[in-house]
């Protein structure tokens, strides 16, 4: 029993409303917040009694007592767990920047180009009269009408021609990544827990295949007990995992009463010194 911790949780309870503490969960939930506004002094707490200041709250709020604190001192257990649903990991490719293409360096995306044939004006010179407007007995050239050019047939008198180095398309796809944008890591998306529990069937789960790549539940099941445990830290992240590994399963790396704790300041986590993957990838 911490005396100096209790007489704090009774100042610091004044300063939730009873229905924010309505289980440990959102109790450190709501200790979050205080914590990111207030870091540099609870900086000076151990990760440890910052847990149990959390419990001391909890039960002085709810019961005006530390009775309920201690029994879930005396229950409460820490572990990291993680989770593959399978899903591919991607990222941005850096050959495009994530456009899946990039813009013609020779029509700079304008997708047509000034006629090589005509210079842009559209006509040519009459073939027939070489430009003179006149025939041979210096009448007015029938095949230009006397004008001396004719349309251009290359750009159908436009001026323009399809782009031949993007073939009028304005960009070049990324070989990369296919066009799409992204590329495939060849890695699985992940979801990592460090949890404080006072579930007893989680803590037997996870203290008998902890370190092992024999899964405590599946995720499924796993959800049916969000009640019973304190996610302290989330985050996802991707790995090359061994075969073992089986999809939509839980997978506990290291499960302790009195574990060595990490603390962030901001934002505000806590979480097991040992929370990683390393032994279940590749």
């Amino acid at each position: 029993m911490n005396t100096k911790l209790q007489k704090l949780a009774i100042k610091l309870q004044n300063l939730f409303r009873l229905d924010e503490f309505n289980s440990p969960i959102q109790a450190y939930s709501r200790f979050k917040l205080m914590y990111e506004k207030q870091s540099e002094y609870f900086s000076l707490f151990k990760p440890s009694d910052l847990i149990k200041l959390i419990f001391y709250i909890y039960s002085y709020k709810n019961t005006k007592d530390f009775k309920l604190a201690e029994d879930y001192l005396n229950k409460i257990a820490f572990a990291h767990l993680f989770v593959t649903n399978g899903e591919e990991h991607f990222e941005t490719c850096d050959a495009c920047g994530g456009d899946g293409q990039f813009r013609c360096d020779v029509c700079y995306g304008d997708r047509t180009l000034e006629c090589r044939d005509c210079d842009g004006e559209g006509t040519v010179d009459c073939d027939t009269c070489d430009g003179s407007g006149e025939d041979e007995e210096g009448l007015p050239c029938a095949e230009c009408q006397g004008g001396g050019t004719v349309g251009c047939q290359t750009c159908d008198g436009r001026g323009v021609e399809e782009c031949h180095n993007c073939d009028g398309e304005g960009y070049h796809t990324c070989q990369e990544c296919d066009g799409s944008g992204e590329i495939n890591t060849g890695t699985l998306e992940y979801d990592s827990y460090s949890i404080c529990t006072w579930s007893q069937i989680l803590k037997d789960k996870c203290e008998l295949e902890s370190g092992t790549f024999d899964p405590i539940m599946s995720e499924s099941d796993f959800e049916q007990f969000a009640d019973e445990y304190i996610t302290l830290h989330y985050y996802q992240d991707n790995a090359e995992f061994r075969d073992r590994v089986q999809v939509g399963m839980v997978y506990c790396t290291n499960f302790e009463d009195e574990p060595d704790l990490y603390r962030s300041s901001r934002p505000f986590y806590i979480e097991l010194n040992t929370a990683d993957v390393s032994e279940y990838t590749k």
